[in-house]
């Protein structure tokens, strides 16, 4: 079987540039690092794990009545995870430092990106109502 790493063009290389043994491999198109997908031993684990699920499961809620508070919090966390997702993330940053996101918005047509803002425009009034809905005691950090 033959590997096809395309090499660099000499334009592609320079004074600066890595040496080609330190360089990732660019793979030609049409071409896989993994042309035959997933081990089937990691499918056969997955299919293992999901027969098992209610009986997992029915372990995690049995957990619920443990006596020790230790088991039955993390049994409850697991349920909740599991129905609900896990709780959000919040990001900060330092305010001398932003935390910055960038997104490659080349191929996205002017339609898509106008559903997107108006999408996002939404959920920050939902964000803004909820907040203003709050008692006075409960908005975190004590300001509005």
């Amino acid at each position: 079987m033959t590997t096809a790493i395309r090499k660099p063009d000499s334009a592609q290389t320079s004074a600066t540039s890595k040496p080609d043994e330190h360089r990732a491999p660019q793979w030609l198109p049409g071409r896989s690092a993994n042309p035959g997908g997933r081990p089937k031993k990691l499918r056969v684990l997955e299919d293992m794990a999901r027969e098992h699920t209610v009986g997992a499961m029915r372990a995690i809620v049995a957990a619920l009545d443990d006596d020790d508070v230790r088991v039955r919090l993390e049994a409850a966390g697991m349920i909740l995870d599991r129905g609900w997702g896990k709780a959000r993330q919040v990001v900060s940053g330092d305010p001398e430092n932003p935390i910055r996101i960038e997104a490659l918005l080349a191929n996205v047509s002017g339609e898509e990106l106008a559903a997107l803002l108006a999408k996002q425009r939404e959920e920050l009034a939902a964000l803004v109502a909820e907040r203003a809905a709050l008692p006075e005691g409960e908005v975190e950090g004590g300001e509005r």
